[in-house]
């Protein structure tokens, strides 16, 4: 919830038409989730054949760590971003306390993991659940190994060399889509396999009808979401990759819902959704996950332009007619509105205004961005007042973009919120609760 709020504050907010940078404090953010997440199914191989135990402690501790090494790089002014806060005393004190974390964890992990009971039975890895599951660790670990490795460059570079270089945005957009390809691919093998057993015909066929399937919903979210006008050469060829796993992923873990769900009698459906529900989370937090994709692919095709209009000019962006109609001062509770009033036109047909600013307060003396946005399914327009006419208001100079699948990325966040609580809803049972269970309800009814 945090990290895509966190993202949406900075879409509306910072006047940069993105809402994720690599900052290293959003990175910072990013990281433990990783961990979180790679964690998550490393208990659930642990749970099934008992593998993975020494590997969920480590995931633990690194998780839990790298979260309050985070609070240290926004605290302790290491570094210079919107999201970090003054410098202040805290850093000297929390690094000690980080380092004592560390050393205590590792040195107890050393001296007591060899006691941690291992597997009931060996396990003979093939094409099975754990398996995949396993694979995805390894795609969730090998991102997380990027973004630290991004994030602390810097800090590396600087105490090598005495000069900090820093990783910008394109070292890990370079990364980031083929990892994401091959975790759609995990998500969805995961999904149709079973634990312990290697059912490879019954998964060639689902995978193979999802493929079919999903070659009309690509061809028909490549054309409305200005795939093919917004991309070009090895770009579009990327873009269509990404939709198509996307959709064939989506096919393959509705076909096991519906088999698990829909064919079965009517009279054991109600018990079955009342058992299931952690299944049923699941489902929803990775299709939340294909359906973020999908939206951050629009990230790679969008267009951006900066331009002057005097009083009465006209622009031509992407079938978009905007218009500078003057300059309007507004005033609002404890700030001053500068505003750019713009006429939309598509089509030959109005489509509203959009009304970029720059805010006022009387704390400060510098003008705050103030962001105005025409929001589509399939993309937003997005302008920026950069800079106008204090005296007269004669002319203004806009940065305007064009943002394709933005409110996919918050339609993701709030579904994947959505199945996490699902998911979390779900009563776990152990074995021994189950079988002192069934020795109450066996004397109940002798009874």
């Amino acid at each position: 919830i945090g990290i895509f709020l966190g993202g949406r504050w900075a879409y509306v907010e910072l006047g940069w038409a993105g809402y994720w940078a690599w900052d290293p404090v959003e990175n910072s953010s990013l990281i433990p989730w990783l961990f979180t997440t790679s964690l998550l199914h490393a208990l659930i191989v642990q749970g099934k054949i008992g593998h993975l135990k020494k590997t969920g402690l480590i995931l633990s501790f690194l998780a839990f760590f790298f979260t309050y090494f985070g609070t240290f790089i926004t605290r302790s002014g290491l570094i210079e971003s919107v999201h970090s806060f003054a410098q202040s005393q805290v850093g000297t004190s929390y690094l000690i306390l980080l380092v004592i974390l560390f050393f205590s964890f590792f040195g107890l992990y050393f001296f007591r993991h060899r006691y941690i009971l291992p597997a009931d039975e060996g396990k003979a890895w093939g094409m099975s659940k754990e398996s995949a599951l396993i694979l995805s660790q390894f795609l969730l670990l090998s991102f997380v190994t990027v973004v630290v490795l991004g994030t602390f460059y810097p800090f590396i570079s600087e105490f090598i060399t005495g000069s900090r270089y820093d990783v910008q945005a394109p070292y890990y957009n370079s990364f980031a889509p083929y990892l994401g390809f091959a975790m759609i691919v995990a998500i969805s093998l995961g999904t149709l396999l079973h634990y312990g057993k290697q059912q490879v015909k019954r998964t060639k066929k689902i995978i193979l009808q999802s493929i079919l399937l999903a070659l009309p919903f690509t061809a028909s979210f490549a054309h409305f979401g200005d795939v093919f006008s917004l991309s070009s050469g090895p770009r579009l060829y990327i873009q269509i990759l990404g939709i198509q796993l996307c959709f064939w992923s989506f096919f393959c873990l509705s076909s096991d819902l519906w088999q698990r769900f829909f064919l079965v009698k009517q009279k054991k459906l109600k018990r079955m959704l009342q058992k299931e529900r952690a299944y049923i989370g699941a489902y929803l937090a990775h299709v939340a996950c294909l359906i973020a994709i999908l939206g951050f692919l629009g990230n790679y095709r969008g267009l951006e332009e900066t331009t002057t209009l005097y009083k009465g000019q006209k622009i031509d962006f992407y079938g978009y007619e905007i218009s500078f109609a003057g300059m309007m001062e507004i005033e609002e509770e404890n700030t001053i509105l500068h505003t750019a009033n713009l006429k939309l036109r598509k089509n030959n047909k109005n489509e509203g205004y959009l009304l970029p600013a720059r805010a006022k307060y009387p704390t400060k003396d510098d003008l705050v961005h103030e962001v105005g946005i025409k929001s589509h399914f399939w993309h937003d327009l997005y302008a920026v007042l950069a800079d106008f006419d204090t005296k007269h208001g004669a002319y203004v100079t806009l940065q305007i973009h064009l943002n394709p699948t933005v409110r996919l990325v918050w339609m993701a966040g709030l579904l994947m919120f959505i199945g996490g609580l699902l998911a979390s809803s779900h009563r776990v049972r152990t074995p021994n609760q189950t079988k002192q269970s069934e020795v109450l309800s066996a004397s109940s009814k002798r009874f």
